[in-house]
């Protein structure tokens, strides 16, 4: 895949993510460890550099996309 063909579309994703095979293949992949979870999210080691983490929300409260904004 070339760098500049990124997927864009909200609708592409969402069809790719609903998928439930393909959801949990990108999960197991880019995530490692379980590190944690708080009130809304878990928090996984990054498997391609573990200095950083994943953080996903278990209810879809927009508390990463809060968090991204602040920072």
């Amino acid at each position: 895949m070339r760098l500049d063909c990124k997927l864009t579309d909200a609708l592409t994703v969402g069809n790719i993510l609903n998928n439930l095979s393909v959801g949990t293949d990108l999960v197991t992949s880019l995530c490692g460890n379980f590190l944690g979870e708080g009130s809304t999210r878990s928090v996984f080691e990054y498997n391609l550099d573990p200095k950083y983490v994943i953080k996903i929300e278990r209810d879809n409260t927009s508390c990463n996309l809060v968090e991204e904004m602040m920072w």
